[in-house]
């Protein structure tokens, strides 16, 4: 049975079922404000706008909440709480003069797609599945106390290509061996699979050996901020393309996320945006998971056990089967 925070969320992914980047930038009727040499938008007038029955700030957190969706907004931290599952926006939430600020850019390219999908074109039904294990060949990732990543990564896809196949979807794998393969190659390959979603596997590194949790990126939309991204100067994200499909990435991002937070117990570091060059390159909704911190000892020793990533790849292809059931509706 799924946790009430893995429903709710995948309630919130299923709604999402228009879900290809849209044609045209949406009109709002907000009064903005600069803020930090950005547009932001009062909450207040976001939660009326979305006609959430209820908005309370509480301590250092806004509150919108309907009967069906609970989102919490951090106030200055970039951190957007939906139904229990985090997600890491462009730019931090202020307060000014009273008064809780949300990025105008966020709300246009990331959140009224969650809560607007009829106003984004239809994701696309799919049959195939691309899996992308990471690196390979002299490329050994990051390593571990107790293994390399691309190791990992490997035996992983592997064990979801059976889940997958098991399901009822076709795979295509990137690699099936311990080989290099180029990373432009990764994305074209995905393109020219017709009829398929890309899922990328790696697994994470810090210099800081408490960072653990898991992380799954989709797409950074053109005008926003990757999510780990603070150099000074690209704050619009200008001058880089985006990804037809990075709306119907974001949905895919945020079923498999929640599935594997459920299934695995891992600690949330959030659903993000990235301009990974194998999702840029592939024409296709796409995700890149960060199945664990290597660099934590505790957690490399979780996806050192075979069995943590046999319950991963069941995770995340039920997550990959829950996205296409709601695209199909």
């Amino acid at each position: 049975m799924r946790s009430t925070a893995a429903a709710a969320v995948w309630a919130l992914a299923g709604t999402m079922v228009a879900l290809a980047a849209s044609p045209t930038t949406p009109v709002f009727p907000w009064t903005t404000t600069v803020a930090e040499g950005r547009e932001y938008v009062r909450a207040a007038d976001v939660a009326a706008f979305y006609r959430f029955d209820r908005h309370y700030e509480d301590g250092w957190a806004t509150w919108f909440r309907s009967p069906t969706l609970a989102m919490r907004w951090e106030v200055e931290t970039s951190v957007l709480t939906v139904n229990d599952t985090k997600f890491i926006l462009a730019f931090p939430v202020l307060k000014r003069d009273g008064d809780v600020l949300v990025s105008r850019t966020d709300l246009v390219k990331w959140i009224d797609p969650l809560l607007r999908p009829a106003h984004v074109r239809e994701a696309e039904d799919f049959d195939t599945v691309v899996i992308d294990p990471g690196h390979g060949g002299l490329d050994n990732g990051t390593r571990g106390r107790l293994g390399e990543e691309k190791a990992y990564a490997l035996d992983l896809g592997l064990r979801l290509r059976n889940e997958l196949q098991r399901r009822g979807l076709r795979v295509v794998m990137t690699r099936q061996t311990d080989v290099a393969v180029a990373k432009g190659l990764r994305g074209e390959l995905a393109t020219a699979v017709g009829r398929s979603v890309l899922v990328s596997l790696h697994f994470n590194q810090n210099n800081s050996p408490a960072v653990h949790g898991l992380e799954t990126y989709a797409m950074t939309p053109v005008g926003l901020r990757s999510s780990n991204d603070s150099r000074p100067g690209l704050e619009a994200g200008l001058g880089f393309n985006g990804n037809v499909r990075e709306n119907a990435s974001l949905s895919l991002a945020a079923a498999v996320h929640a599935q594997v937070l459920h299934r695995c117990g891992a600690a949330d570091r959030g659903v993000r945006r990235a301009r990974f060059a194998v999702l840029k390159d592939a024409e296709r909704a796409g995700i890149l998971v960060e199945g664990g911190y290597l660099s934590n000892l505790a957690e490399n020793t979780r996806v050192h056990m075979p069995d943590y990533r046999a319950r991963m790849a069941s995770a995340i292809a039920e997550g990959v089967v829950q996205y296409r059931e709601a695209v199909r509706k």
